[in-house]
């Protein structure tokens, strides 16, 4: 009988004994996930306060899985770990919690001070944005960590959303390093999404296909949807308005819902072919209509869990029609069926994360902006084919027509519209031309950091994978020149985030001197283009940087000189490290030669990239770099606007009629 009561006891106390372990932390520290540290307690009645706590420690249980996801839930959940620092001092930490999207979240930490033993901090997205401890699109508190004794916290969560914890405790610079990679990977994701909507409107508008309208208006929707669920709408659109922050959780997923059964209805041209389709994608589409009705209502919290099984019978659906269109010889429905596939596997995935019957990790909660990526894709190719396809139908029906000067016409129109979508696609990437030139340092900028400029900058293609940079403080003037892998829209690309890790080092972390900036210019590279990971991934950069200070210069370079002109004097050349900025599979921590040198009275400073030393002229003979450098010793004593003239004659004359071969950049700059 003993031995049974002691079983029983066992068994009761077994919530107790298992306990989650406390997160130790010391000085090497840099980021700790807390999901195998939490226990949690669900308080039904939502009367519980962090007083009473002693009352329920042995209810707590431990989280199952690496991050915790109970679905959802009405009631309070309670959440318990415990710090043990081994730091001399006490430290600072950053506690993220990486699901925006719970309507408040009260952090409880020990204080010797605060009534009751506790003081609070609140968030979440039943607040306003500004009134964060930390303003982040994530749910982000500070947490202070005291040596020697563990300290027990406390976090209370209440939401109508899926009850997902993703809880990160970062030390502060870790959490900006980790933080910069999300931007930059959602960065792309949205730069696609942008890119992808421009596109297809130009050519809506210049075919008014209402496929393209329907696909825009799907690609929008989505683009929105992510923005809302990711939390960077309710910090830059509306952070002041959380009712509306909620509603649009819904609002747009509904809308996105409507809209992909419109397109998919034209595009599988499902009128002509079957009713039975037709009137499916019509039901999905009214669903989508009467919730986006129903997500400005007080019953939006239920609007999002419909949403998430919806969207699943839908895309089930719409893959069945599909399969239906190719059993008709409908050419596009194979773009459009592995578009759904991928889709519908994501999609699936997310629901289930959010349910809780899966666990919530970063694939789960990135799952959907990779899946629509794809599809995206895809879908694009399936257009462009859809209309290829068109034409040949159009072409096999009037193949027996008894006017030839119909045909005749047909195709003169057709020649006229993808005349205008071609000037259309042409006339955005000038657009984006003038998004990239706007970046570039100004005239005026370097009128007040030097006493004269030089600077020729010619483009391959409309857009440029060579770029300029200029900073100037109190104590120096920062500058240099790149050259990015390849030339046009993907080396605008890599100029865009060459010139953004520039800023973030010098401008935001202060950085000063020229040889580690190149150092962590290639770290910040390769981790934004994930080349650890992507083995085939070899784009980089190649750059001359500078630091002046007075008369005195400090340089480095990657794999791009610096040469010194001054009348009547030689050129002084100083090489820089024959190593460029990433593009290498090796992870090796860069080192870079930093030089030092007074220059010379009435002295100019030349940093280029390698396009004018490369240009061919007819018969393939490349200007050269010797050639180069006595052009630019030559025009040394000549004013500014005489030696870029040189320069453009120069070039001129050797190209002739032959095309350009890279983007050139040569910049001459003469210090104050």
């Amino acid at each position: 009988m003993r031995a049974l009561i002691f079983l029983i006891g066992l068994i009761f106390l077994c919530p107790a004994l298992v306990s989650a372990a406390p997160a130790r932390l010391d000085s090497g520290t840099q980021a700790v996930p807390l999901g195998p540290h939490l226990s949690y307690y669900m308080d039904e009645s939502r009367a519980l306060t962090v007083e009473r706590m002693p009352e329920v420690t042995g209810r707590f249980l431990p989280v199952t899985g690496a991050t915790p996801n109970l679905g959802y839930s009405k009631a309070a959940i309670w959440f318990r770990f415990s710090l043990q620092s081994d730091a001399p001092v006490e430290t600072e930490w950053f506690l993220d919690v990486a699901f925006p999207r719970l309507d408040r979240v009260e952090v409880y930490s020990p204080s010797e001070t605060a009534p009751g033993g506790y003081e609070v901090s609140v968030g979440g997205d039943s607040l306003p944005f500004f009134a964060r401890q930390i303003e982040h699109r994530n749910l982000v508190f500070r947490v202070r960590a005291r040596p020697g004794a563990e300290q027990v916290f406390y976090i209370r969560v209440t939401t109508t959303s899926s009850v997902q914890f993703p809880a990160t405790l970062y030390a502060p610079e870790r959490f900006r390093d980790a933080d910069h990679n999300e931007q930059a990977l959602l960065g792309m994701f949205y730069g696609v999404i942008l890119v992808m909507a421009a596109y297809n409107f130009f050519i809506f508008a210049a075919t008014r296909d209402r496929s393209y309208l329907f696909y825009v208006l799907y690609i929008a929707g989505m683009g929105l949807s992510q923005l809302t669920l990711h939390g960077w709408a309710f910090e830059y659109l509306w952070p002041n308005h959380p009712w509306w922050n909620k509603s649009a959780v819904a609002f747009f997923p509904a809308c996105t819902l409507t809209f992909a059964n419109l397109f998919a209805k034209h595009f599988l041209a499902t009128r002509g072919r079957s009713r039975v389709s037709t009137f499916c994608l019509n039901f999905f589409a009214g669903c989508g209509v009467v919730l986006v009705a129903a997500a400005l209502t007080p019953v939006r919290a239920s609007v999002f869990q419909a949403l998430s099984g919806l969207i699943i019978v839908s895309a089930i659906a719409t893959l069945v029609i599909g399969f239906a269109a190719l059993a008709t010889n409908h050419r596009p429905a194979v773009f459009f069926l592995t578009a759904q596939t991928l889709f519908l596997l994501a999609g699936i995935v997310f629901s289930l994360g959010l349910f809780g019957v899966l666990p919530s990790n970063l694939l789960t909660r990135h799952l959907i902006p990779v899946g629509t990526t794809i599809e995206l894709v895809l879908l694009s190719f399936g257009l462009a084919d859809r209309i290829r396809t068109l034409r040949k139908e159009k072409e096999a029906a009037e193949a027996n027509a008894a006017f030839k000067e119909k045909d005749t016409e047909i195709f003169r129109l057709r020649n006229v519209e993808l005349a205008e979508a071609n000037r259309t696609i042409t006339d955005s990437v000038a657009y984006a031309q003038s998004i990239q030139r706007a970046i570039l340092p100004t005239p005026e900028e370097f009128a007040a950091a030097f006493a004269s400029t030089v600077r020729l900058f010619r483009p391959k293609d409309l857009v440029s994978g060579d770029f300029y940079w200029l900073y100037r403080t109190e104590a120096a003037v920062y500058f240099a020149v790149a050259d990015c892998t390849g030339h046009g829209v993907p080396g605008a690309f890599m100029s865009m985030i060459g010139n953004d890790l520039l800023n973030q080092l010098v401008i935001e972390r202060g950085m000063t001197g020229p040889a580690d900036i190149l150092a962590e210019l290639h770290i910040g590279v390769r981790r934004a283009l994930r080349q650890d990971v992507t083995p085939d991934a070899f784009d980089g950069m190649d750059i001359a940087f500078c630091r002046i200070a007075g008369r005195e210069v400090t340089f480095a370079g990657a794999k791009r000189p610096l040469y010194i002109t001054a009348p009547n004097q030689e050129l002084i050349e100083i090489r820089g490290d024959r190593r460029g900025i990433a593009g290498t599979r090796r992870n090796e921590a860069p080192v870079f030669t930093e030089h030092r040198l007074d220059l010379p009275p009435d002295g100019t400073l030349w940093l280029t990239t390698d396009g004018f030393a490369d240009q061919c002229n007819h018969v393939g003979h490349s200007y050269g770099s010797q050639r180069l450098k006595r052009l630019l010793n030559d025009i040394s004593a000549e004013p500014p606007p005489v030696q870029i003239a040189t320069l453009e004659r120069e070039l001129t004359a050797h190209q002739g009629a032959t095309a350009q071969r890279d983007d050139i950049t040569v910049v001459g700059v003469k210090p104050r």
